[in-house]
């Protein structure tokens, strides 16, 4: 029998939820896509659990690029990029991204 965690019915369509922990803040989030079918729905969830168990962008929310550069910034420091590095790739946002 195929596992259908946070799968449900939604009027004529079908919801599909995924949590996931965001790496950079801690937070607990979730996604949440809709199919036609409930066959449809576990491929979905399927794609979705295979992009968060390889790490990959999962998308979703309203962050800004500045929002999100400011955040990478943050976490490029917490894991020991030296300074330097630091300081020039902020200068480099700084000037010729934001």
């Amino acid at each position: 029998m195929a596992d259908d965690t946070g799968i449900r019915p939604r009027g004529d369509t079908w919801q599909v939820r995924v949590s996931y922990k965001d790496p950079l803040t801690g937070q607990e989030r979730e996604l949440s896509a809709t199919a036609r079918t409930k066959t449809e729905a576990r491929a979905k969830r399927r794609e979705l659990l295979e992009r968060r168990d390889k790490g990959l962008a999962l998308g979703g929310g309203n962050e800004t690029l500045a929002a999100y550069l400011t955040r990478w910034l943050e976490e490029c420091r917490r894991r020991g990029l030296s300074p330097s590095t630091t300081d020039g790739y902020k200068q480099v946002i700084g000037r010729h991204i934001i």
